[in-house]
Order: C-alpha cells, then structure tokens, then sequence
C-alpha cells in the first residue's frame, strides 16, 4: 500500500475512539502490569501484532528498546505516527509467522481495524521469529495475531521458551493445553478472559532445562 494512499475514513473514527479509551487508562490494564513487571530501561521487548502502537507506546515509556511486527499496511500508517520521536522502535511491516516468504491479509471489517488476520486477500511479507531477532534475546515477547496462533506459537513457544523469554499471549479460541508449545516454562498464568479471546503469561524455566 502507497505511504499516500488515503486513510479509510472509519479507520479515522475507530482509532480516536480507541485512543480516547487507551488516554483514559480503561484498556488492557493487565497488559500494561505485565510489561512493567518484565521490562526495565534498555530492555528489548517484541510486539508480534503490534497493530497500531498502544502496548510498544508503553514499553517505550518504560525506557525500553522496541521491536514491532505489524502486517496490516493501513495500521501500520498509524503505527508510524503515534511512535515518532518517542524512542528506539524498529518496525517490521508484514508478519510474523513459521517461515520467511509472502502471507496473505483479510480484514474482519476493513484494513487498519483491530482484527486484521491471515486469511486470502492481501499479500504481505513474513518472517521467522529467529529471523526477525538475528541474535538478540528480548527480555518480554507479545503474541496477538487474531487467531494465527495455533500456526506461529509450535515453532515460537519452543524457541523462546529455550531461551527463557517470557510471552505474554492472546489466544483467540479455548486455550491449549498446558503442556503443548510451552514445555520449556515453567509457569502459565490467566490475566484476562473474554467470550472470543484468552489471555496469559508463560514465564520462568523449568528445574534442568538450562
């Protein structure tokens, strides 16, 4: 998508309502714990879904590095500009996902909304979590890519969970079991739960496993 292709208009309405919410302190106040608690000046957090910047604006307040991953180009705009000047963000326009090459989009409603997904529509670039980091260890990585979990976290729980990274997940359907992808933590906690979406943290190292 051209950088001077307009703005839909209900994405104009859709995000000032959202930030009303966010600038009120009403969203996600879970989320926003979480990264207090795991992120400290310097530190390397990933936003995997960063949609239009509300948690890699926090992790910035806290004086942490961010990486931002965001496939959906409308919403990317918006990322764009709500991060400028705000401190050290490197973005990544396309997905994250279990190979490198090229996935498709398909709005829930339209291009910049909150529900974006992979699905047949509009051909973006991905990447390998692996690949993405090149070497670097997060200190808090963050999953919410509306319902692509079942395909990303078999490869990426492993791999972070060999490192020790704690995720902070939002799963889009009735939650997997314990043991499955998360076998390297040692701990799995709900922080929020909704009719569509479960949320949770898996952290710490089992006894033996470094």
């Amino acid at each position: 998508m051209s950088e001077s292709a307009e703005i839909n208009p209900r994405c104009e309405g859709f995000w000032d309502h959202f930030w009303a919410t966010y600038t009120d302190s009403k969203w996600e106040p879970h989320t926003r714990a979480q990264l207090q608690h795991f992120l400290k000046p310097g530190s390397l957090f990933v936003d995997i879904g960063a949609w239009i910047g509300p948690v890699v604006l926090w992790a910035l307040e806290l004086g942490a590095t961010v990486i931002a991953v965001e496939p959906d180009p409308m919403a990317v705009r918006e990322l764009k500009r709500r991060v400028a000047g705000k401190g050290e963000v490197e973005i990544w326009e396309g997905a994250c996902a279990p190979f490198n090459g090229e996935i498709c989009l398909t709005p829930y409603g339209f291009l910049g909304d909150s529900m974006t997904r992979v699905g047949p529509g509009v051909g973006v670039s991905c990447w390998t979590l692996e690949h993405i980091l090149n070497g670097r260890i997060p200190a808090l990585v963050k999953v919410d890519v509306e319902g692509y979990e079942a395909e990303l976290l078999p490869s990426v729980g492993p791999f972070l969970g060999g490192l020790g990274v704690p995720m902070l997940v939002s799963w889009h359907s009735s939650l997997p079991p314990k043991g499955i992808w998360f076998d390297g933590y040692a701990s799995r906690i709900s922080l929020a739960q909704t009719t569509f979406v479960s949320e949770f943290v898996v952290s710490g190292v089992k006894k033996g496993e470094r």
